[in-house]
């Protein structure tokens, strides 16, 4: 998964690196925070009304290549 649809309409999950979750929680608590479903796994939880589209472009863009077969890394470069 990449992104996924969250357990309600306010927000959307983002595959990420474990690393990544506590820095976006600690940079942006508004947009990015933790829960007991996410708990554990490589995904944070990112809110509809807090999140910066640019931010989150770039975001997508950083957790593609972690996602992405060979084949559709080789293709996009």
């Amino acid at each position: 998964m990449l992104i996924g649809i969250g357990r309600n309409a306010e927000h959307f999950a983002l595959t990420t690196v474990p690393d990544e979750i506590g820095m976006l929680m600690a940079t942006d608590p508004e947009c990015f925070f933790q829960t007991l479903h996410c708990l554990g796994s490589p995904a944070i939880p990112v809110g509809f009304a807090a999140a910066g589209p640019e931010r989150v472009a770039v975001l997508i863009e950083q957790a593609w290549p972690r996602r992405a077969s060979k084949a559709q890394l080789a293709a996009r470069d």
